[in-house]
């Protein structure tokens, strides 16, 4: 089997996101209640919504750490906490976010990478965003428009947790576009990668 690069797999999960949405009887065999579908490889692929919410637990030898569809995430070994955990309607203890720059103004739109936190100019603006839980990591992915962009997060056999940000695509002008990570704790447990694709934007 080929090992796919982190590209592959998100253009492949939003290959199979438009399946599901275009394709009402494909998503009816495949679903689950809450707005989760089983896809390939036994990765399943979880919808935001507003009446309640999916995780998948992520962790190694006493290290636990859990992603939630929303892109609420917490993880704990034995007493200790790396970050606190949010309850439900909190701000996020970890975002990501990506700047948009506006067409003749200077200014930027803020797109969270995440489903949290919500910001009030958002609504209008249609973003898709849905989470795949494979076995070995959780993808975050937003679309809008033409952008495409995918935050990775796994744990490693060190109890690190590493967040990888696949750039973003389809920009007419990548190079003015930014990724900001906020609220991450300094930490020896925690590491953020993101790779060297020609034309990304960071």
């Amino acid at each position: 089997m080929a090992i796919l690069t982190l590209e592959d797999r998100v253009e492949r999960y939003s290959r199979q996101y438009h399946a599901l949405q275009n394709d009402p009887q494909l998503a009816t065999d495949n679903g689950m209640p809450g707005k989760a579908y089983f896809i390939d490889d036994s990765e399943v692929l979880s919808i935001p919504r507003d009446d309640g919410d999916c995780r998948y637990p992520y962790g190694r030898e006493g290290f636990n750490f859990w992603a939630y569809t929303s892109g609420y995430m917490h993880g704990n070994e034995g007493l200790f906490s790396l970050f606190l955990r949010a309850s439900e309607g909190q701000e996020p203890k970890i975002a990501f976010f990506a700047g948009l720059p506006e067409k003749g103004t200077g200014l930027y739109s803020r797109i969270p990478l995440l489903a949290v936190p919500r910001l009030n100019d958002e609504a209008e603006l249609n973003i898709c965003r849905y989470t795949v839980f494979s076995r070995c990591a959780a993808y975050y992915i937003t679309e809008w428009a033409d952008f495409l962009a995918a935050v990775r997060i796994f744990v490693n056999a060190d109890h690190e947790m590493i967040f990888t940000i696949w750039p973003v695509t389809g920009l007419s002008n990548p190079n003015r576009s930014f990724c900001h990570l906020s609220s991450i704790p300094s930490s020896p447990m925690t590491s953020l990668k993101m790779p060297n694709i020609a034309g990304s934007g960071r």
